[in-house]
């Protein structure tokens, strides 16, 4: 090894010993090796982020009913009779309302499903088939679920009348079917409420 590169290679070594030691006693490699800790200011901002994010996220709960009324308590064989599906909405806002409907058709035989004096004025589905039923109503809403100048807010609107007639002697039930019945809040993003349900017991004489 010539003198000349020996001595270039002296002089870079003692420079990096030089930074070494400065940053050593500056303590940086201290800052380096050990994570900072939050002042008791920082951790309060963190944890009141982290809340806030989590109320902007919150899932939106409204609560609502559905019923089923009939027109009469006694019922006779070959006798027509009416089942009212209404509607609560407990001070919201809804634009869309559906029932499944499930009966017994060895007990109870459909004969009309009346649509003309709902509170929702759109009707999307209307399907029967023997022992099952599917209503889907709507209203055009402005996505403020607050509001009554729109949409639906009611406690006891009609969303259809249906007509069964009586075939045998016998207890049985007009039920909802709870996967088919839902209210959806006019908050523009299809808000699915928590719907309580009430059957119907049918007794034919």
């Amino acid at each position: 090894m010539s003198k000349k590169l020996f001595i270039i290679l002296l002089t870079i070594c003692i420079i990096i010993l030089i930074a070494i030691g400065v940053l050593y006693f500056s303590g940086w490699f201290d800052r380096w090796l050990q994570a900072p800790a939050w002042s008791p200011i920082e951790k309060a901002e963190q944890s009141s982020s982290m809340q806030g994010h989590g109320a902007n996220t919150k899932k939106l709960t409204r609560y609502g009913k559905m019923t089923l009324q009939a027109d009469k308590n006694s019922i006779s064989i070959n006798e027509n009779f009416s089942v009212a599906i209404l509607i609560n909405t407990q001070n919201s806002n809804i634009v869309l309302a559906s029932a499944g409907i499930i009966y017994n058709p060895e007990l109870l035989e459909l004969v009309e499903i009346n649509d003309e004096t709902s509170a929702l004025s759109m009707a999307v589905i209307k399907e029967q088939e023997k022992g099952k039923i599917e209503i889907i109503r709507g209203e055009p809403g402005d996505t403020d679920y607050n509001d009554k100048d729109d949409g639906y807010n009611g406690s006891d609107g009609n969303l259809v009348i249906l007509k069964f007639k009586a075939l045998k002697k016998g207890n049985t039930k007009i039920e909802f079917d709870k996967n088919k019945t839902s209210m959806l809040l006019d908050d523009g993003k299809g808000t699915e409420m928590e719907v309580e349900l009430e059957d119907l017991d049918i007794n034919i004489k």
